[in-house]
């Protein structure tokens, strides 16, 4: 006897066992199948059950595929069950790399699955919401985010994958910006001074950082400045210190690692050791 041959009669039993139980009397085999919106919500699910079995085997035929010698189970013609319905499968699966949606939707690779996630958000999206919408563990959809834009690099795509705080974005690759500037006809004029681009650099090397922190490093007021990064969206109050006053921690945006086309803040250019120290040393004493 073939698996489909098998699956039939096992489920053919069920039917009557679930109607010994209830004590109704099974139904004669119809030449005609029951409308399926029609059957007991119990015979649905089996029916759901014994489709997708059958699916996977050889059709329900035996060795000379006559499929003759056993009782049809009888399968509804639609997939679809009610909206009320408990006993429905989930509305998506993951397997073997695929990503599978509610019945009658194509079936996309996991790394498809993520793109078109990342390309509609709006912003950086955290893994604990990609994996709630994938029905994947978050460690899982994270291996598969860094699998992802080590691929782009590899491949040398024009896509990149911007990491902070736990959270990705799909972004441009920054040998594209002055391309992309071109195409869009962006005005770039509007530099950042002197003065901005130091406070900006000691937020970004040392973050979180208190204005007296950047004060002390430059050695000037440098109120101004960081309201006018604050204004721009380089900058951004991540916390307050706790000590008298409560001073606000600055940190960088996502702003800022596109704009200097970074995905993560370990791509900043590394600094000497004297000059770490130093920085240390003067942010150390604030």
């Amino acid at each position: 006897m073939t698996l489909g041959r098998f699956v039939k009669v096992t489920f053919y039993n069920l039917r009557l066992l679930i109607h010994s139980f209830s004590g109704t009397t099974a139904s004669e085999p119809m030449t005609q199948p029951m409308p399926y919106e029609q059957k007991p919500i119990v015979e649905r699910v089996v029916d759901d059950v014994a489709l997708r079995v059958l699916a996977s085997s050889d059709g329900g035929k035996d060795d000379a595929g006559s499929g003759e010698g056993c009782t049809p189970v009888l399968v509804p013609d639609e997939l679809d069950l009610p909206v009320d319905d408990q006993h429905a499968p989930p509305a998506a699966t993951a397997e073997n790399g695929q990503w599978h949606g509610p019945v009658g939707a194509a079936a996309l690779s996991l790394f498809g699955a993520l793109e078109s996630l990342l390309f509609v958000s709006d912003g950086p999206v955290e893994t604990t919401q990609i994996a709630r919408t994938l029905e994947l563990d978050a460690g899982v959809v994270e291996a598969l985010l860094r699998q992802l834009d080590d691929d782009y690099r590899s491949q040398q795509r024009g896509f990149r994958l911007l990491e902070r705080n736990g959270r990705f974005q799909l972004v441009t690759a920054p040998a594209a910006a002055a391309m992309i500037e071109t195409f869009l006809n962006l005005d770039m004029t509007a530099r950042l001074s002197a003065p901005a681009l130091e406070a900006l650099a000691i937020v970004a090397y040392r973050q979180p950082v208190t204005r007296a922190q950047v004060e002390a490093v430059r050695g000037v007021d440098c109120s101004g400045i960081l309201r006018s990064l604050l204004q721009r969206g380089l900058i951004e109050e991540v916390d307050r210190l706790d000590a008298p006053g409560r001073p606000v921690l600055y940190g960088v945006t996502d702003l800022f690692m596109q704009h200097f086309g970074l995905t993560s803040l370990q791509e900043l250019p590394p600094l000497a050791s004297s000059e770490t120290e130093q920085l240390d040393k003067v942010i150390d004493t604030e």
